[in-house]
């Protein structure tokens, strides 16, 4: 099954929209995202040859004659990866050649590209002590139960109501080992447990925490310094920047012992709101 970019009608046996016009695309339409979307068709072009060239498998471009905008689409799990090549070329082969409002369209874009990418940075720098608690109390429940299942079953087979295949010294062997094995299990499961504990400690702490230093942030920090130092004709990405550094440097001043990345997430999560 083949389908239109533009439309979205689906044809069994073409190559071409007849109504748009436009190269069809096998697959399922529901499995695509526009990655760019641009009125000029050199730069566009340009952009989709790259990805091309990197090897992108699912990589379309088409012209919308209703909207008189080039489209850059390809399947999402090559959304991310084929966003920051985008990224990456236009910073680094674009900026010379562009006239003031083309910047000004790219600039917009590689922006929002920049945020999304740091979004997804901070997110997996910074586990929170909920994630935390729930991987380890997940990992302790897991040791406990093979442990204590594991040394049942051995403890079947001393009393003669299950026997395992073996005999002499490889019988010897085998129980003395799995029983070293399955005591281990329930070892790490209990010190599992523990650490548990405390970080179910800590989450309420922590969330105390994120509260005091975002009413800080919005409320108490005096951002015009931040603003500024900044050009007037720096791009979001440089406003960015500049903007995060300086509350970081503030908040780390005030609460020196909160951890970086946790200072980070708290940033992200405020910085839409604030500017």
């Amino acid at each position: 099954m083949a389908w239109c970019p533009i439309c979205k009608a689906e044809y069994d046996n073409s190559d071409i929209c007849p109504d748009c016009s436009v190269d069809l695309i096998t697959g399922n339409e529901k499995d695509y995202t526009d990655i760019f979307t641009f009125p000029d068709e050199e730069i566009s072009l340009n952009i989709y040859n790259h990805l091309m060239e990197l090897g992108f498998e699912t990589v379309h471009y088409y012209y919308d004659s209703n909207d008189k905008v080039f489209h850059i689409i390809c399947e999402e799990f090559e959304a991310d990866d084929a966003g920051k090549q985008i990224y990456f070329f236009i910073t680094d082969n674009l900026n010379d050649t562009l006239t003031p409002s083309e910047k000004a369209a790219l600039s917009e874009f590689t922006d929002n590209i920049f945020n999304e990418n740091a979004d997804r940075e901070n997110i997996s720098a910074y586990v929170s002590a909920k994630d935390k608690y729930a991987d380890v109390h997940s990992s302790a429940s897991s040791l406990l139960i093979v442990g204590f299942i594991g040394l049942i079953i051995l403890v079947l087979d001393l009393t003669g109501i299950y026997r395992f295949p073996f005999s002499g010294t490889s019988r010897i062997l085998f129980l003395g080992t799995m029983g070293i094995v399955f005591v281990l299990f329930l070892i790490s499961g209990i010190v599992s447990l523990r650490k548990a504990k405390a970080l179910s400690a800590m989450i309420s702490r922590e969330t105390d925490l994120e509260k005091e230093i975002t009413a800080y942030i919005t409320e108490k920090l005096n951002l015009s310094p931040a603003d500024g130092s900044i050009d007037e004709n720096a791009s979001d990405e440089e406003k960015y920047l500049a903007r995060t550094e300086y509350i970081q440097g503030m908040v780390k001043n005030v609460y020196p012992d909160a951890d970086e990345a946790f200072i980070e997430h708290i940033i992200e999560k405020a910085y839409d709101d604030i500017f």
